[in-house]
């Protein structure tokens, strides 16, 4: 055991270690931030003075764990700005096209120069298939992991890269844009479902008299919707069939619309997004006890010709 004296002496020590090591910490985070912001100003200087060649090796010296993520897409402008100038434009189109990659609907700032627009806009237009097909294919992955907000940004994302002026891409993004809205709407739906319901209390049972036939409704606009045309060859040869099968199930309402509907048997992952969203449309006349509406369960068997 030890005196007195020295268990004071080491509650001092641990008080001495204890009390300085946070502030340290803290300021060398706060160091590391001016470091990153001074570093960005820097290059932006050297820019600004024609210093191309000293702004680019001030951004081989920039640290990119001392930068915010915005800070690092302002360098990455900047280096490829100092490209430009340098008459380097493949490598300057390069850093536009990791600019894009990351941040997909990235604008240049009106302050900076025209032939940067330029620049990213040619780009985007190069990148916008793959950019458009890569989150699409994360916006399903994360549809299909039932993580349905990411999985609304991710289709959102897509339609924005797709929005294009009609004709000027042919086409191509047609059926993927129509893919991407079933999918962002069933999720936005299914999100929507999920939120608790206020419970309400039920209207008393009146008694009625024992089973009666029920009729069935009537459809008044059932329309399935062709398989997309683009689609048609690339599909055809993969599945090696002209006409694809499944069986829908519908839960039609009082009033003649379609509440709900499910797959039992599915068709193709294509199609199936496609179909789900026309059923939304269908109407019929409602079915009918004792001359009353009721809801109805209905199956219905679909065959969809890919010809």
């Amino acid at each position: 055991m030890g005196t007195p004296g020295s268990r004071v002496v080491a509650s001092v020590l641990l008080s001495v270690v204890f009390g300085f090591a946070c502030p340290a910490s803290v300021r060398a985070r706060q160091d590391a931030s001016v470091q990153g912001w001074n570093r960005l100003a820097e290059i932006k200087g050297l820019y600004e003075s024609a210093e191309y060649d000293r702004a680019l090796a001030a951004v081989d010296r920039a640290n990119p764990t001392a930068l915010t993520a915005g800070e690092v897409r302002d360098v990455e402008i900047y280096e490829a700005l100092c490209l430009l100038a340098l008459r380097k434009k493949v490598e300057a189109n390069a850093k536009i096209e990791g600019v894009l990659r990351a941040e997909p609907l990235y604008q240049p700032s009106p302050d900076l120069p025209n032939r940067l627009r330029a620049l990213v806009d040619d780009a985007r237009i190069r990148l916008r298939p793959v950019l458009a097909q890569s989150h699409y294919s994360t916006g399903k992955e994360l549809f299909e992991a039932e993580k349905l907000e990411a999985a609304v940004d991710e289709f959102t994302l897509v339609l924005q890269l797709t929005d294009v002026p009609a004709g000027s891409t042919r086409d191509e993004f047609g059926d993927m844009r129509i893919l991407a809205t079933g999918f962002r709407d069933l999720s936005v739906r299914a999100l929507a479902s999920s939120k608790p319901r206020v419970p309400q209390t039920p209207d008393p049972v009146a008694p009625r008299p024992p089973d009666v036939q029920v009729v069935p409704p009537i459809a008044v606009q059932q329309t399935v919707p062709p398989w997309p045309s683009t689609l048609a060859a690339s599909r055809r040869e993969a599945l090696r069939f002209t006409q694809l099968n499944g069986m829908l199930e519908l839960n039609i309402t009082k009033t003649g619309t379609v509440d709900s509907a499910r797959l039992i048997k599915r068709i193709d992952p294509f199609y199936d997004v496609i179909l789900l969203n026309a059923v939304r449309q269908w109407k019929y006349q409602p079915a009918t006890r004792n001359g009353e509406p009721v809801e109805f369960v209905k199956r219905l068997a679909i065959a969809v010709d890919i010809r």
